[in-house]
């Protein structure tokens, strides 16, 4: 909010500034010819005037130049970092990898089961069987040739006029089993931009409920989209699963006995942007207890239409299901963290308000001290100032955001020793104004406070004779 007020602020003083600007050059020539008719009507008297006036005109002229230079300086530097964003080459690697979107695993039982299908057929039907054989039945039933496919019979059975063709398919299928336990940890590391590194951990327990040995598959697929994945591992006791099948999924499969569970562990590394999602897959069974928490070490959101968490920090937030069939997703959506950046350029937008206010300060105390007011210094005070807030923008290529609180605090520090050391500690409290602006969220706090202490200050030295 605190900066819609300096913004403001800014536009009027920056309206009323430009006015002048804009007048100096018919102002000056009105300026010079009432001189030369003074100078010319009485010589003797005009030239001591004319030269009095000199250096207050000199001060308007270093002042407006100021001022000027430094209303420029956020646009210019504006520019120059938007250029550096968009540029299709840079001194250091970005990430650019597509968002991460992982599925949840699944667990099936392999059982052997038994199809049966009955077709009754008209007489003229079962002639062309006759004749061409069981082919002409292909559209009515299961292509034997179909994966699992342990036995097959087939039998012709005649009720009056009619056929009755009867097959009996025995094949093994998988069932789906839910998870008994399901715990789901992911680090988010996050690198420039939005570019993110997950490190993912899950650990899963599903359980053969039957009274009867069963061969059973751990499917994990690999995630989809995201950037180089490495690192990948599932464990299920002591087998260890490194590389993917035909289908580009790591499966386990093994014999679980009656009652007996088993707990597979997998981890793995990748590289992503914008955002990280777990679908929890369920549209067909109950997560019974699930978990998940994610540490972020960045500021992060939430997509919406995702899970919401039970518990959130600014590094952390968690979820845990029970029993529920959802098909909703979890998902963590990390915004490109610009606090700094627009800090910067917000310290930039308030280096002209700082400069003028500075200056006014410095006039201030002198009058309100008695000490006369000398033009000359007061032009050498604003050059050395302007000066110093114009290489703010020189100095962020060297030492960053900082450049905005070390170089007006040394500008009016160094103020202070050409007017009056008096007016040092004002103005370098006044030199806070840009710094101030670089915290996202406490900016207005520190501005007041900045001109509460300007304020006692003077009302102190307003009690000294």
């Amino acid at each position: 909010m605190i900066d819609a007020y300096v913004s403001a602020l800014l536009r009027v003083l920056g309206g009323f500034v430009s006015k002048l600007v804009v007048l100096s050059m018919p102002l000056a020539i009105l300026f010079g010819i009432i001189l030369a008719a003074v100078y010319l009507r009485n010589k003797d008297e005009a030239m001591p005037k004319v030269k009095s006036a000199w250096p207050y005109l000199l001060f308007a002229m270093v002042f407006a130049t100021g001022w000027t230079l430094l209303r420029e300086v956020r646009d210019i530097q504006r520019g120059e970092l938007e250029w550096e964003a968009s540029a299709e080459a840079t001194e250091k690697p970005k990430s650019d990898a597509p968002q991460i979107y992982q599925y949840s695993p699944s667990a099936v039982r392999v059982v052997e089961k038994t199809y049966t299908r009955t077709l009754s057929l008209p007489p003229d039907f079962a002639e062309q069987i006759g004749t061409g054989g069981l082919g002409v039945l292909s559209p009515y039933l299961t292509d034997p040739t179909t994966k699992n496919v342990l036995k097959m019979v087939d039998s012709f059975k005649r009720s009056g006029k009619d056929v009755l063709f009867t097959r009996e398919l025995t094949r093994m299928d998988e069932e789906p089993v839910g998870f008994k336990n399901s715990s789901v940890k992911v680090g988010i590391k996050r690198s420039d931009d939005r570019g993110y590194e997950a490190a993912f951990t899950g650990s899963y327990t599903f359980e053969n409920l039957d009274k009867v040995e069963h061969v059973m598959k751990f499917v994990f697929p690999l995630s989809m989209g995201g950037g180089t994945v490495r690192n990948l591992t599932l464990k299920v006791g002591a087998d260890t699963v490194t590389e993917p099948d035909d289908s580009g999924n790591y499966m386990w499969q093994g014999f679980v006995g009656a009652g007996k569970e088993r707990t597979v562990e997998v981890s793995y590394v990748a590289a992503g942007s914008s955002s990280w999602t777990y679908d929890m897959g369920s549209t067909r069974r109950t997560v019974r207890e699930f978990t998940l928490a994610a540490d972020v070490d960045g500021p992060f959101r939430f997509p919406r239409g995702t899970i919401e968490p039970v518990s959130r920090s600014d590094k952390r937030a968690e979820w845990q299901l029970s029993n529920v069939v959802t098909a909703q997703r979890i998902g963590l959506s990390f915004p490109k963290d610009t606090n700094a950046q627009d800090g910067y350029l917000q310290g930039l937008a308030t280096l002209p308000l700082a400069f003028g206010l500075i200056l006014a300060l410095c006039m201030t105390v002198s009058s309100r001290l008695g000490v006369p007011f000398r033009m000359g210094p007061y032009v050498s005070a604003t050059v050395l100032l302007g000066f110093a807030f114009l290489s703010v923008p020189v100095m962020y290529g060297y030492i960053g955001p900082v450049a905005v609180l070390i170089c007006p605090l040394l500008g009016a520090f160094g103020l202070g020793f050409v007017l009056d050391t008096r007016c040092t500690v004002p103005a370098m409290m006044l030199a806070l104004i840009p710094a101030a602006m670089l915290s996202p969220t406490h900016s207005g706090l520190l501005i007041l406070v900045i001109g509460l202490a300007c304020g006692a200050m003077m009302l102190r030295l307003g009690t000294k004779p």
